[in-house]
């Protein structure tokens, strides 16, 4: 009955996809053996066992207008979320159901209502989220130009980008799956989303403008794409593109617009910087004694280190240890501040050893796993480090 399911969509993300499996849910309605229930990145209702494409109704994950029938990926369904993994009815009463999701938990009072909202809600969803906290968070950023400042803005799995400023009150900004953020200053904040979908929020007097600044010309970015401010100059931005590596000279440079997509102002493609083809690029780090001294670490294991990466035309050198566990992922390279000589290489395979540092920029390595590992040797129940 598969051909009766809605066709997906160009991106991948609606009608009846489950992102490879990742999201996908089938349940049949405990008193009714031909209402069946259907979640993937959508969530859908047959009320035939899907034997016809003509009575499935659309009850949660993306907005559908049923009216002109617009698929609407940029918002959820009310009170619902996109991506579901599970199903459960109430056992006393089988037209109370939950769903579960990328969004938490959420309950329906009649999972087989029609007209809650005439055509647009076929049934209405209460958020049960109450105090539940978890949540996956890509990355953290701090405001690095203004001591003592305690705002802080996080990238969440699926959640969008958050910020709390003084108080601790956190409110959303951006939308899909926060990943990478930074603040530059008081006034502008980078966000971005899936696949290096990246946008400036800058608050001028109170009113915030929206700029795509993701670089134009980009071709093969990676579902959550690391890019890094230099720490010494703030206005200057380094973007890895799958094996390229990119580079803003003046992030401020660029003209306030509405518009969400790429951006080509002030951006340079680094020819001396790419890397091997199949590898790609998943870690950044950068200096700030001596300045401008660029690590970044690839998909396959590989080490290079830029020094003068603001500079014109820069090069990089290959720097991998050759005590290093062989094509593993490179997660994070961590940059002393105080000295850009002293620097730490993670691993997020399992079964290899995880930490390296180097105290003579990548001249020479040793293990600092110590007891991260259950074996010497990396095997084991050792963690996955980030």
């Amino acid at each position: 009955r598969s051909q009766s399911l809605p066709p997906v969509n160009a991106d991948g993300s609606g009608g009846a996809a489950t992102l490879g499996g990742y999201a996908i849910t089938l349940k049949v309605h405990p008193s009714n053996p031909n209402m069946l229930f259907f979640g993937g990145t959508n969530l859908l209702r047959s009320s035939d066992g899907f034997a016809t494409a003509n009575n499935i109704d659309w009850i949660g994950g993306y907005y559908w207008y049923y009216l002109n029938s617009i698929y609407d990926s940029a918002q959820s369904y009310p009170n619902h979320h996109p991506d579901n993994h599970d199903i459960a009815f109430l056992p006393s009463n089988p037209h109370t159901m939950f769903s579960a999701n990328d969004g938490g938990i959420y309950l329906t009072r009649d999972c087989l209502a029609t007209n809650a909202d005439a055509q647009y809600r076929p049934i209405e969803w209460e958020v049960r989220n109450t105090n539940d906290m978890a949540s996956i968070i890509y990355v953290v950023g701090v405001n690095g130009a203004k001591t003592g400042d305690s705002t802080v803005i996080g990238g969440f799995q699926d959640q969008g980008s958050w910020i709390s400023a003084a108080g601790g009150y956190w409110g959303q900004f951006d939308g899909g799956d926060g990943c990478y953020c930074a603040i530059q200053n008081d006034t502008a904040f980078y966000m971005s989303s899936q696949f290096g979908s990246m946008r400036r929020w800058l608050n001028e007097s109170g009113m915030w403008y929206i700029t795509g600044i993701q670089p134009d010309g980009t071709t093969d970015a990676q579902f959550v794409t690391p890019w890094i401010l230099d720490p010494v100059n703030r206005n200057q931005m380094y973007f890895a593109d799958n094996n390229a590596l990119w580079r803003n000279d003046d992030l401020l440079g660029i003209p306030d617009s509405s518009v969400y997509g790429t951006n080509s102002t002030n951006w340079s493609y680094l020819n001396r910087c790419s890397v091997a083809s199949g590898s790609y690029i998943t870690a950044l780090g950068m200096s700030v004694v001596p300045a401008h001294r660029l690590y970044y670490g690839t998909s396959d294991g590989h080490l290079y280190r830029v020094d003068g990466a603001d500079g014109v035309n820069p090069t990089a050198t290959e720097i991998t240890g050759s005590i290093f566990p062989k094509n593993a992922f490179i997660s994070c390279v961590a940059v002393d501040p105080d000295n850009a000589d002293k620097i730490v290489a993670c691993f997020s395979n399992y079964h290899v050893i995880s930490l390296f540092a180097s105290d003579d920029g990548g001249q020479n390595w040793r293990n600092i796993s110590g007891n991260l590992e259950q074996n010497p040797d990396g095997s084991g129940d050792g963690p996955s480090t980030r």
